[in-house]
């Protein structure tokens, strides 16, 4: 008794009960026990005992080894002569001591494949009594020579340290980024020779971005533009990252938080696509823009990286994000002029003289070559208006009214026309409803509008009813 001990350091007493023990011969009896340091021993590992009885010797044990063998054999000598001794095999079982965490070092490691990277497990009752023990494993960070699924053999340094090399970081499993890893160190075969420490280890996947191309972008629908990132430590095994959001620009794919996702190109590249790109907000004019590149879940996974684009081009004032794109097209097609201090008045209703004026040089070609298109087609100079308001050829739009009421294709109606075709009134300055609009842009391009017996009631708005004048042109 007892019939187990632990591998370590001890000061227990073993106590052997039997019959016929004697003191009768000094120095003995003495014993021995495989793979267990005793007090008082000789060279030959044997210790005198203490005598208690016929029945009853002890010895005092200092330290247990471990070792393959489990159990361990006793023999006790009872005088001089060779053959004077018993034995008696797997009397004692000897448990490998379980070993204690206190550290792991390094503490924090970056995603993917470092060079002679070592994680060093810090602790107390390691031990190397067992072949193949201790063993490592660890979340989601693959071991040098490890077994599939399996734990690595550590490099034993001593009782307080062992260590063991990394092959590869991972992001985590199933898609998802697991920033904390656990460290197991199994110390023997049983389901229960394992001790754990949570935590023990953060993961790292947080990128480096050395550089954006282009840097420079210009307001509009830019066709097959392509933002690319450069830099290191890029992850494609996480679902649905990296994405990358840019301040007032509409990537392609963009969804919540108006993050699109990436093409990965490799570790040290990705890229996205621009569909457009928008002047500004609330009337402020953007000019420097932020880049925002997720690579993970989570508001701290995120690299923000202020003023990386340069937006150029024009923003016109007084007009909407939305059709900043439609204004530079009008602007650079010349159905409108650009002002100085390029305010639009995009918030002011425009008149029947202004819509005249932008269908004409719109269909003319621009504004520098408009008249002499009208002229062309209508053959001659036409100055007559049939409008009562619209005599005086020195105003600024009697031109555009003027070949627009004679402007006829097939349907001979104009885009402003006097229905009874006699004279009236054309009021310049008055404003136009969006369906006259539509009427006299439809006209002037030579679309048919739907017959009104062809009109589907249920695609039509809600307030436009199918006997509108205007309905077939809606």
């Amino acid at each position: 008794s007892p019939t187990s001990m632990t591998e370590g350091l001890t000061d227990q007493w073993i106590i052997i009960n039997g019959l016929n023990f004697s003191d009768s011969i000094s120095g003995f009896p003495k014993i021995w026990i495989d793979g267990i340091k005793l007090s008082g021993a000789d060279s030959t590992g044997a210790a005198p005992v203490t005598y208690i009885s016929s029945n009853q010797i002890k010895v005092q044990a200092t330290e247990v080894y471990g070792g393959p063998d489990k159990t361990r054999d006793i023999a006790i000598r009872y005088n001089y002569g060779v053959n004077d001794k018993v034995d008696k095999s797997d009397m004692i079982t000897v448990n490998v001591s379980k070993p204690t965490i206190s550290n792991v070092m390094p503490s924090k490691i970056k995603i993917g494949r470092p060079e002679n990277c070592w994680i060093i497990v810090n602790g107390i009752d390691f031990s190397e009594s067992l072949s193949g023990y201790p063993k490592i494993y660890i979340d989601s960070i693959a071991l040098k020579d490890q077994p599939e699924n399996e734990a690595t053999p550590a490099v034993f340094v001593n009782s307080n340290q062992i260590k063991v090399q990394v092959d590869q970081v991972y992001s985590g499993r199933d898609g998802q980024y697991d920033k904390m890893r656990r460290l197991a160190v199994r110390f023997n075969s049983g389901n229960d020779d394992v001790v754990w420490l949570d935590d023990a280890i953060s993961v790292d996947i947080k990128p480096e971005i050395t550089s954006i191309s282009p840097n420079k972008l210009t307001i509009g629908q830019p066709e097959n533009t392509w933002i690319t990132i450069n830099g290191a430590d890029f992850v494609k095994e996480l679902t649905d990252y990296p994405k990358v959001s840019i301040e007032l620009t509409l990537l392609n794919g963009q969804g919540e938080n108006n993050q699109a996702p990436v093409i990965f190109v490799n570790t040290n590249q990705i890229k996205v696509k621009v569909d457009e790109v928008f002047a500004g907000i609330d009337d402020q004019y953007i000019k420097d823009r932020k880049l925002i590149v997720q690579y993970a879940s989570g508001n701290e996974n995120s690299i923000e990286i202020e003023s990386a684009i340069s937006v150029e081009g024009t923003y016109y004032k007084n007009v909407s994000d939305w059709a900043q794109q439609s204004a530079q097209f009008m602007v650079e097609n010349k159905i409108i002029n650009d002002p100085t201090d390029h305010n639009l008045r995009g918030t002011v209703l425009t008149n029947r003289a202004e819509l005249a004026t932008m269908i004409y040089q719109a269909l003319g070609n621009g504004y520098d070559d408009a008249d002499d298109q009208f002229q062309t087609w209508a053959g001659r100079e036409i100055s007559h208006s049939p409008f009562v308001d619209v005599k005086d050829a020195s105003v600024w739009y009697f031109k555009q009214v003027v070949y627009l009421s004679n402007l006829r294709f097939d349907d001979t109606i104009t885009p402003f026309n006097c229905l009874d075709g006699s004279e009236a009134a054309f009021y310049p300055a008055g404003k136009i409803t969006r369906g006259w609009a539509l009427k006299a842009i439809l006209e002037a391009w030579n679309i048919k509008p739907l017959d009104q017996s062809d009109i589907n009631s249920d695609e039509l708005f809600s307030d436009v009813p199918t006997e509108h004048p205007a309905a077939g042109y809606i």
